[in-house]
């Protein structure tokens, strides 16, 4: 049953979303550096992004659109989208960035994918930033 005072009733919507994303978060931790604190969701593929304003959506909803994204801490999640961003502006296609990733974790220098791609060094970074970090090599001593 609505709220006769509108104030009221938004106050009660906003503490009852509040609820069900602390409900959400509680928990999980960021996917990169493990914090537990200033959570928030990140779309890795933003193309499939329907809409940041889900929790007011039913479960089953909700639950579709989480499922595409990964949890992230407010400072992870701002260097993330910044990498993405700068990867928008490199005019690398999604089927270059992922070749770009593909030969990246086959060993192939960043120098050399800028090169091959017609690319800076600094877009190729930014497109593998989120890789996992390459194994070291241990010398024989």
């Amino acid at each position: 049953m609505p709220y006769k005072d509108p104030d009221k009733q938004r106050e009660y919507q906003c503490r009852w979303i509040a609820k069900r994303r602390e409900g959400f978060f509680s928990s999980k931790v960021c996917h990169t550096c493990g914090a537990k604190e200033a959570l928030e969701l990140h779309h890795p593929c933003p193309e499939t992004k329907v809409s940041h304003n889900i929790w007011s959506w039913s479960t089953a909803r909700r639950e579709a659109e989480i499922a595409k994204c990964v949890v992230l801490c407010e400072t992870c999640h701002a260097a993330e989208s910044a990498g993405q961003a700068r990867e928008r502006q490199c005019h690398l296609s999604p089927a270059q960035r992922q070749e770009v990733r593909l030969l990246r974790r086959q060993g192939w220098r960043v120098k050399d994918l800028a090169q091959r791609f017609g690319v800076s060094c600094d877009v190729i970074y930014w497109t593998c930033r989120s890789l996992a970090p390459l194994p070291r090599l241990r010398l024989a001593a």
